[in-house]
């Protein structure tokens, strides 16, 4: 019988809580594009308590995960999107070298324009994996 852990993992999500406190302000991770992974393509993503939006957790968080991503589980090209109109969020993929993609439809909600950002592993420096 395989354990969980022997299991490839699909998903990779972690909790982000304030450094002074053990209190969670959100989550931040990424999922492998395909069942398999094989592709070393994923999708970031990142959650946060409206409380604490403006104050840098967001960008040090999904930071974190690209080099987790990139560093340790040899992913290719990260993407990550948000609807156009959220540009907190965009200036997050940005801080995090993250390039604009082409204009595309959110499967959520067609009428919702989403903002589409890629980051490929070349296009992070060594110093940052």
């Amino acid at each position: 019988m395989l354990a969980q852990r022997d299991l490839p993992r699909s998903r990779y999500f972690l909790a982000i809580e304030r450094p002074a406190k053990a209190v969670v302000l959100g989550n931040a991770g990424f999922e492998w594009s395909g069942a398999d992974g094989e592709s070393r393509e994923g999708r970031l993503g990142y959650f946060l308590e409206p409380r604490y939006w403006d104050c840098g957790y967001a960008t040090e968080a999904a930071s974190l995960v690209l080099d987790l991503a990139f560093g340790k589980l040899d992913a290719r090209v990260m993407r990550a999107s948000c609807d156009e109109r959220n540009s907190a969020s965009e200036r997050v993929m940005q801080r995090c070298g993250m390039q604009r993609e082409p204009r595309l439809r959110s499967a959520r909600s067609p009428r919702l324009p989403d903002l589409m950002r890629r980051v490929e592993r070349s296009l992070v420096s060594p110093a940052d994996t």
